[in-house]
């Protein structure tokens, strides 16, 4: 489903709708590009393509306190338990998002940015890194099929055993995306036992292309269909070019591309619980199976 047209051929073919040659001076390579991107984040923000979103696994540890007073020019220091941690990341102690790089039993180390200090019972959350292409954009709601209501993208799922072998729906869990002074982002989960596995959800962020050789993530049997046209017509608009109207039927049979490319790759509206269930079952084959012969 990945797409492999490149940013070369979609200049080419948005040339060829302005009816101009690459080497224009009306339509500088630089401008046609900027719309190019400009259109694939439309498309990617219109609808809920399947080829928009990703999951990412997690390991959950649970939430654990200070095992000692820590001040800001410590480069280690002791919690009271450490299973389940990411062997190297951040952690939310009282607010302060704090770096490591190793963990020796129950002891991170190499540790920065401890902004002030805390002392032995401080609260401490263990963080997990967004994906780079994680979409900063406000949520939205979407149908959950498992329970007649609606849920916010991006969401975090508990893929509990207790859970699936009881037959009960899968827990969403509460979550928050925090940022450092970096500006790094990291999702903080709560109401969670050490060692269950999670799904974060989220609409990625499209490729945004520089080089003639970067490729667009919309599949390649639609991209040159919906993005030269667009990007075509847009630019028209803006120089004052737009012939009787040939702007605006470029986006009218847009459109009717668009609707057919749902049909192909719309966001299926199937239970959540089945989502991360073929998710768990592709990580722990023999214990969805055995689960699977004992309760159905």
């Amino acid at each position: 489903m990945a797409g492999t047209t490149t940013l070369q051929t979609l200049r080419e073919a948005t040339y060829g709708v302005l009816n101009e040659p690459n080497t224009s001076n009306v339509y500088s390579n630089s401008l046609v590009d900027q719309y190019i991107n400009d259109q694939i984040l439309h498309v990617f923000m219109k609808k809920k393509w399947q080829f928009a979103f990703a999951k990412q696994l997690l390991t959950l540890a649970d939430n654990t306190t200070l095992a000692e007073d820590i001040t800001t020019s410590d480069t280690d220091f002791d919690i009271n338990s450490a299973t389940n941690f990411q062997t190297a990341g951040a952690t939310w102690v009282e607010g302060d998002i704090i770096s490591y790089t190793g963990i020796t039993t129950d002891t991170l180390t190499g540790v920065t940015n401890i902004d002030i200090n805390h002392s032995e019972g401080a609260f401490v959350a263990p963080l997990y890194k967004v994906p780079s292409d994680y979409f900063r954009e406000p949520t939205f709601m979407t149908q959950d099929t498992n329970a007649d209501n609606m849920r916010e993208i991006p969401y975090v799922d508990d893929m509990n055993y207790n859970n699936y072998s009881n037959g009960t729906a899968m827990m969403s869990r509460k979550f928050t995306i925090v940022t450092n002074e970096a500006e790094e982002l990291f999702l903080r989960v709560d109401g969670v036992a050490s060692g269950d596995l999670g799904v974060f959800y989220y609409r990625k962020r499209p490729n945004y292309l520089t080089a003639d050789s970067d490729v667009c993530d919309i599949p390649d049997e639609w991209v040159l269909k919906v993005i030269p046209p667009l990007a075509a017509a847009k630019l028209m608009m803006i120089r004052g070019d737009n012939m009787d109207g040939l702007a605006e039927s470029i986006e009218a049979s847009v459109e009717k591309d668009l609707f057919q490319m749902e049909k192909y790759y719309g966001q299926r509206e199937e239970g959540w619980s089945r989502l991360v269930q073929s998710t768990y079952r592709s990580v722990h084959p023999y214990a969805y199976y055995r689960r699977r012969t004992r309760y159905e």
